[in-house]
């Protein structure tokens, strides 16, 4: 079953980047990952991937806009597959890049 993955998603008063001091989130907007975001990861037509996915009730897919980001980074950066997780998990600039909150359990990826 196809599921549409968010798309710029209204931040909220708990997001992680909120806590970051001004210079930081600075910082971060000047840094690869908000480029990624805006020009890259927004632009992926999550919709020419549905084809893939049963029309019959069934488990719903990981977002796929995330999934493409990953592979467009790992390629990016020359990461491992190992790498690349643990850039996901522990470099903030790469949740960014793909629109994740750390709080929201519904994006994590089974590794």
């Amino acid at each position: 079953m196809f599921k549409h993955g968010k798309k710029d998603v209204q931040k909220t008063l708990f997001d992680q980047d909120q806590s970051f001091p001004g210079y930081v989130m600075n910082m971060l907007q000047k840094s690869w990952a908000d480029d990624f975001y805006r020009f890259i990861f927004s632009q992926i037509n999550e919709e020419r991937f549905s084809v893939l996915y049963s029309d019959k009730a069934s488990r719903p897919n990981k977002p796929v806009n995330v999934l493409v980001g990953l592979l467009i980074l790992k390629m990016e950066h020359a990461l491992s597959d190992e790498e690349l997780i643990g850039s996901l998990y522990f470099d903030y600039r790469y949740q960014y890049a793909l629109g994740l909150d750390a709080n929201d359990n519904d994006d994590r990826l089974c590794v």
